[in-house]
């Protein structure tokens, strides 16, 4: 028997063998999976993940698709108003009028951010007008020009700056009859209603409303955005319900409207 080493021939036969070895594995597996389907009865878990990745890109692209983006429950149409409303803080604005309604020193918070957003790109064409309460209706000039003074001071860029008179003044009659409709279902002695007692306490401060009311709907309907110092009730002495009806009393019927109240704390540099 020879002792030689098997030569290049029997090298070439076996890496041959070793490939036709691979090709029928890959082979058998490739053509034994639907066999293997008919037998189990169960679909191909890679034919399920496909076709979940498919319906999920599908969905993602309805969801992207602005025609069904801007409809209400059902698929409605929703009216042209509606979309006005929801892009008018994200597109730019040519023209347009920030009203503030400065009405306690909150520390100038409230002042404060409506000049902020007068600032940013989409609201820098818009002018910023000025509200202020006026303690005494013979020196509203002298008044004005204090605050025109103290806005200077601040730094603050407006366009217009009106004082407002008797706010504790008896109100409209159409303004009072709103008021009493808005509240009747709450009416009586209840715990959680709103009882004659505490409207007699809180006549005046119901009065200062409904005439800030009656200014706001006077100057600010055609606005594009009210900012407000936030009115703070005494506790014990208005109920939720009351003051809830103030707040609604004060931006009821107005363009988008902001509450804003400071903590006393000063926000606001000026000159000495």
């Amino acid at each position: 028997m020879s002792g030689k080493c098997p030569g290049p021939a029997v090298d070439s036969v076996r890496e041959k063998n070793e490939k036709n070895l691979k090709a029928s594995s890959v082979s058998d597996l490739t053509t034994g999976t639907p066999l293997t389907q008919t037998i189990s009865g169960m679909p191909d878990p890679m034919d399920i993940n496909a076709k979940l990745l498919n319906d999920q890109r599908s969905l993602k692209r309805s969801h992207n698709d602005p025609a069904l983006l801007y409809r209400g429950p059902g698929g409605a149409e929703l009216p042209k108003d509606v979309l006005d409303e929801l892009s008018q803080f994200t597109s730019k604005k040519k023209t347009g009028i920030i009203d503030v309604y400065w009405l306690y020193d909150d520390g100038g918070l409230t002042l404060l951010l409506p000049y902020i957003i007068s600032t940013r790109r989409n609201w820098s064409s818009c002018k910023l007008r000025v509200f202020a309460l006026a303690n005494r209706k013979t020196e509203l000039e002298f008044e004005q020009r204090n605050m025109a003074s103290l806005l200077a001071k601040f730094r603050i860029d407006y366009s217009d700056l009106k004082l407002l008179p008797d706010v504790t003044k008896k109100p409209e009659a159409n303004t009072v009859a709103y008021f009493k409709n808005l509240i009747k279902d709450f009416n009586g002695d209840e715990p959680g209603q709103i009882s004659e007692a505490e409207l007699l306490a809180v006549q005046d401060k119901t009065n200062r409303h409904l005439n800030l009311r009656d200014y706001a709907l006077e100057h600010s309907s055609k606005s594009d955005l009210v900012v407000m110092t936030l009115p703070m009730p005494r506790k014990g002495v208005v109920s939720a319900q009351l003051y809830l009806a103030w707040l609604e009393t004060l931006s009821q019927g107005l363009p988008p409207f902001l509450f804003v109240r400071g903590n006393q704390t000063s926000v606001l540099t000026f000159y000495s």
